[in-house]
């Protein structure tokens, strides 16, 4: 194999000396030849993206200090929704504080009991007067309440409607058993009953 610089072509005995004439003839080892391209080839096939990967050596102190970032991150993160479910917590307290200084009055204690006895009534007051009154009439079912007041006195009106005298006359008793002072006054018929009003005392 005969090679210049713009041919190439099989050595012939018979035609290599016409076509080379006086040029000079270099032989060459193909064996160390093929081994020196191989060994630095003109042109590099592992570039780009069939490039040779380096694997990148990372020193361990930087392995330590990286993690030790990453564990400050975290602890900072939990901490700053844990401040502000603190922080949440605090106000509540502080507003649940003022509205009990609110709701509450002077005395404390002492001073609620008396308003709501004030507002009770005198005798035995409302919520008891009223619910006996309802117990009376839960055994009398025959008798209706129609309308009923409680004054500050202590005095329930209740306006009741009766078939009779007799079942008036039978509440009125369990109401006096129960220790209350039961008056009745007139009562006047009223489509074939009776109506009227008791009133009702502690």
């Amino acid at each position: 194999m005969l090679r210049g610089a713009d041919c190439a072509f099989a050595d012939d005995p018979a035609l290599t000396p016409l076509l080379t004439a006086d040029a000079p003839v270099m032989a060459v080892d193909m064996a160390a030849a093929f081994a020196a391209v191989l060994a630095h080839p003109p042109l590099d096939l592992r570039q780009g993206r069939f490039a040779r990967r380096r694997r990148l050596a990372v020193a361990p102190e930087r392995i330590q200090r990286l993690g030790m970032f990453a564990a400050a991150l975290a602890v900072l993160s939990a901490a700053v929704p844990l401040a502000e479910m603190v922080r949440l917590n605090l106000a509540a307290a502080r507003l649940e504080a003022a509205a009990a200084a609110k709701a509450a009055p002077a005395g404390g204690v002492a001073a609620l009991d008396a308003r709501l006895a004030q507002r009770q009534g005198g005798g035995a007051g409302f919520a008891a007067t009223a619910g006996t009154l309802f117990a009376g009439l839960a055994a009398a079912p025959a008798i209706e309440l129609k309308e009923m007041s409680f004054s500050v006195d202590g005095l329930l009106r209740a306006t009741i409607s009766a078939p009779g005298a007799a079942e008036v006359e039978a509440l009125a008793a369990r109401l006096r058993a129960a220790g209350l002072a039961v008056e009745t006054p007139p009562f006047v018929t009223e489509n074939g009953r009776i109506r009227g009003e008791l009133r009702i005392g502690g």
